[in-house]
């Protein structure tokens, strides 16, 4: 059995706002086909951190950075988390 998930999106949020390594972000992400207006819906979707992530966030992204998050899913009574095990930035920007 395998439970994976791969996420490409921008961060919503600046990591450096927050004074201590963040326990989540927020990621946008854009739907594969256009709505019957003919655009892009987005996604606003909460992802928790597993361990040294954050620390990756902290010291090379900013608002708006493209980035992959390779994780898992898990549920807690009727909520879904995804969990972030590995982030990659694909425009990396280092501070």
């Amino acid at each position: 059995m395998l439970n994976e998930v791969i996420l490409v999106g921008r961060l919503v949020d600046d990591p450096l706002t927050i004074k201590k390594p963040p326990e989540s972000i927020t990621l946008e992400t854009i739907r594969g086909y256009k709505n019957g207006d003919g655009r892009y819906d987005s996604d606003f979707l909460e992802v928790k951190l597993w361990r040294g992530v954050s620390q990756t966030l902290m010291n090379q992204a900013h608002q708006g950075s493209l980035v992959t998050i390779k994780g898992r899913l898990e549920q807690h009574a009727a909520n879904m988390e995804i969990i972030a095990e590995k982030v990659s930035l694909l425009d990396p920007y280092i501070r």
